[in-house]
């Protein structure tokens, strides 16, 4: 498996993409997957689109329910404003102090949310002990 994750990284991120964001990545490395699928490797004679095909009909189906990979969470707007998710702290408007909210955690974003109204995003941060404040709650 490490051998496949430096053979990406040399054939499709070497020199580094300049994109905006993850949607874009994403969206450079799938471009790079397809037009890999008309490549021939080393000792065969089939290109890998036409070897993927065979192999599709012993693959397992997807789940029908896809997974979500969120984390909910339950907990109170503190007297700073701030809701704790991961030991990191995430601000919200100051009206909603002492009341519980809703987080939802995501791989890249923190969304609060109070009575089913989202009352805050933020990008997720990484770490610990980390504030990522947002002026406008204080408006």
């Amino acid at each position: 498996m490490e051998g496949l994750v430096g053979y990406v990284k040399r054939n499709f991120l070497v020199p580094v993409p300049v994109v905006e964001s993850f949607e874009g990545l994403n969206e450079h490395l799938l471009g790079a997957c397809l037009r890999h699928g008309d490549h021939r490797t080393h000792g065969r004679t089939d290109k890998i689109n036409s070897l993927f095909e065979r192999e599709k009909e012993h693959l397992i189906p997807l789940p029908a329910v896809p997974l979500v990979n969120i984390a909910l969470l339950e907990t109170r707007v503190n007297k700073y404003s701030t809701v704790v998710a991961d030991r990191n702290r995430y601000f919200v408007p100051s009206s909603y102090v002492r009341l519980k909210v809703r987080v939802e955690l995501s791989v890249d974003r923190v969304d609060i949310f109070y009575d089913g109204k989202k009352i805050a995003g933020h990008e997720r941060l990484f770490g610990n002990n980390k504030w990522q404040l947002d002026p406008r709650h204080c408006l």
